[in-house]
C-alpha cells in the first residue's frame, strides 16, 4: 500500500528526480547545443555574456548541474592551481557541455581541444579561489530548467521517493 499521498508524490515529482549520470550528461549536451542555451548565456552580466559553454561558461553549468542534481565540482588544471575547466562529477562520470566522460575520456578530449600536450592536465577538486578569470555563476533555473526539458521522452525521472515503490508496488489493497 503506497504510504505518501498524491501531493507528497507530486512534490517528490517537481523537487527529487533522479535520473542516471550517463542520461543526465546526454541531456546537459543537448541542451548545450540549443539556441536557447546560447540565449540564457547572453543574458548574464558581465564576461559570461561573450563566452560559449567551455570557455567561460563552464562553472555557470557545472553550478547548476550539482545545484539541481548533486555532485561536486572539479577543475581541469595543470599545475592544482590554475582552473582550465569547471565540471561536475557524479560518481565515476563527469559532465560538462559535451555530455558524460569517464576521466581520462574528459581530459584528453580537453587537452586536444585547447592544445594542451597529451598528459599536461589532471583533474582536482574544484576550488573558487583559483577560477581565475571564470565568470560566477548565475541564471541556474533557466538552465535547470533548459536541461530538464532535454530529458529522453516519453520517460521523465522517477522521483526518489516513488522509485523503490515502482519496484516494489503490488497493486491497491
Amino acid at each position: 500500500m503506497l504510504s505518501e499521498s498524491k501531493s507528497e508524490i507530486e512534490q517528490a515529482v517537481t523537487t527529487s528526480l533522479i535520473i542516471s549520470p550517463i542520461a543526465l550528461g546526454r541531456a546537459v549536451k543537448h541542451f548545450c547545443h540549443s539556441d536557447a542555451s546560447f540565449e540564457i548565456l547572453q543574458s548574464t552580466s558581465g564576461k559570461a555574456r561573450h563566452c560559449g559553454w567551455s570557455d567561460g561558461g563552464c562553472w555557470i553549468l557545472a553550478a547548476a548541474i550539482q545545484q539541481r542534481w548533486g555532485g561536486e565540482l572539479y577543475a581541469l588544471s595543470r599545475t592544482g592551481s590554475d582552473t582550465q575547466h569547471v565540471v561536475v562529477r557524479l560518481g565515476r562520470v563527469f559532465i560538462d557541455q559535451d555530455g558524460p566522460a569517464s576521466s581520462i575520456a574528459l581530459i584528453r578530449r580537453f587537452e586536444r581541444w585547447e592544445g594542451f600536450f597529451t598528459g599536461s592536465l589532471r583533474l582536482v577538486p574544484f576550488s573558487a579561489i583559483r577560477k581565475g578569470d571564470i565568470p560566477e555563476p548565475e541564471k541556474q533555473v533557466e538552465i535547470i530548467a533548459g536541461i530538464c526539458s532535454h530529458f529522453p521522452s516519453p520517460y521523465p525521472p522517477l522521483p526518489r521517493s516513488t522509485a523503490s515503490m515502482r519496484d516494489s508496488h503490488q497493486g491497491p489493497s
